[in-house]
């Protein structure tokens, strides 16, 4: 198996018009992995042949639907979605509708994939992209689902005390802190108890991150304790 087979890209279907909202969702995606634009168009390679392999290597294609944003190239793309979208069914579709536009100004075979809130900030969508690359990647490569053996038990326990306190409480829980010896997969258990606990909310909400200085935190925390 290939690297690029593994991966899959992200193509970011939109209009010239929106660019600048687009590159603010961008700026948080991975270069490698992301087709968007010229910028990732070999050297002289034609913008058709370019967008035709972008769309045929697709994991996830996301189009910014905008009224003021229609151009013959986003119709042209939509179109090699549909084809991929049945070629390939593990491609996931994304819509992301801006500028006031709607799931009713779609394309009719585009109106049963999911389509991000109106209010949805850049990196509201970010994180919906990212929910479905790995989603792409789990249900095309289930070999390669991430294991940790000897703790799905803990993790059962964890999400069955979740569950009886939103049932207990009619509240959500918001925020659940595992500590432990960093490099024992505490990162690991925790992404995959928000998959297992959280399977009823909506689509990439919530997601579990590590953010920047969150090993610092804990250290902070035991220190605080103490």
């Amino acid at each position: 198996m290939t690297t690029e087979s593994l991966k899959g890209t992200i193509f970011l279907s939109h209009s010239n018009k929106d660019k600048s909202f687009v590159e603010k969702v961008v700026k948080s995606l991975d270069p490698a992995n992301t087709f968007y634009d010229i910028k990732s168009m070999d050297a002289g390679q034609p913008t058709l042949e370019a967008m035709k392999s972008g769309i045929e290597s697709t994991a996830v294609f996301v189009l910014f639907h905008s009224l003021e944003g229609q151009s013959p190239w986003v119709d042209l793309e939509k179109s090699l979605a549909e084809i991929q979208s049945i070629v390939r069914p593990a491609t996931k579709i994304l819509v992301c509708p801006i500028g006031g536009a709607s799931h009713h100004t779609l394309p009719l075979w585009m109106s049963r994939y999911f389509t991000t809130a109106p209010s949805f900030k850049p990196n509201d969508i970010v994180r919906t992209i990212r929910h479905l690359y790995q989603k792409y990647l789990d249900d095309r490569h289930p070999d390669l689902v991430r294991q940790h053996p000897g703790r799905e038990v803990l993790q059962r326990q964890i999400s069955l005390a979740l569950m009886r306190s939103s049932a207990t409480t009619g509240k959500v829980v918001n925020a659940v802190v595992l500590t432990g010896v960093q490099g024992m997969g505490r990162g690991t258990l925790a992404a995959d108890l928000v998959r297992d606990a959280y399977r009823g909310m909506r689509q990439a909400g919530p997601v579990f991150e590590i953010p920047p200085g969150g090993d610092g935190t804990d250290w902070h925390l035991q220190f605080f304790l103490i």
